[in-house]
């Protein structure tokens, strides 16, 4: 999210979904060798669609951090940078992974297509935090902004999938103050409480996770045929 601009951008995503990925294929099809793998597609995280408010200030500020010494950018200018990084990783990312499944499948596949790429399409309104958002967000109920406003910000807004407050009490059992800890284990433990409880943020809502189901039936679709699908269901 903080990457300098687009090559940045390119270099990360062919180190991490590039040879990574391909290892990964390569162990399960190795593993399971009568089954099609589907590798899916990522998705971009802000848009051009994404709200702008005082919530989203924060979030903002905490994904882009700008080089030492480097000149500080306004609200708006924050969220443009990760839109536009948002919107080269998605292409990029699905250009790679895309490129990895056909170089491998081919390899393995035997005259069959056995590795397919299954990419998601995700306009600007399924971004986060945008009106037709496809991923768990912030719970925006009036009482909890007020709550928020009152405390100046010291109260912040949790969010809003359905496991919430089981992973809320998990995350308070895992991460309890331990005896004689130091100010950096203090720090470190906060920060993986933080982190934890927020762990759903950014990730596909139930109607994002259809969007995924709907690409892999697609995906199987075009290599088994209705037919074919049909009786793995009956399975």
């Amino acid at each position: 999210m903080n990457a300098s601009g687009s090559e940045e951008i390119d270099r990360i995503t062919a180190g991490q979904c590039g040879p990574p990925m391909e290892r990964l294929l390569r162990k399960v099809a190795t593993s399971f060798p009568a089954a099609r793998v589907i590798v899916v597609g990522y998705y971009p995280f802000f848009s051009e669609k994404t709200r702008n408010d005082f919530v989203m200030k924060g979030l903002a500020r905490r994904f882009y951090k700008t080089a030492p010494g480097a000149p500080r950018i306004g609200r708006k200018e924050v969220l443009e940078q990760l839109t536009a990084n948002s919107r080269t990783w998605y292409q990029s990312s699905n250009k790679t992974l895309a490129e990895v499944a056909r170089k491998t499948g081919a390899e393995l596949g035997a005259g069959r297509e056995r590795i397919m790429f299954a990419k998601i399409e995700f306009p600007s309104d399924y971004s986060f935090a945008a009106k037709g958002t496809r991923l768990w967000g912030f719970n925006r109920s009036p009482f909890r902004m007020m709550l928020v406003l009152l405390s100046f910000g010291e109260i912040l807004l949790p969010p809003n999938d359905e496991m919430h407050s089981q992973r809320r009490a998990s995350c308070d059992d895992v991460f309890k103050r331990q005896p004689n800890e130091t100010s950096e284990q203090k720090k470190d433990r906060q920060r993986r409480h933080l982190l934890c409880r927020y762990a759903s943020l950014g990730h596909p809502n139930r109607k994002g996770a259809l969007l995924y189901a709907d690409a892999i039936t697609e995906a199987l679709k075009a290599t088994l045929g209705t037919k074919g699908l049909g009786r793995i269901a009956e399975r």
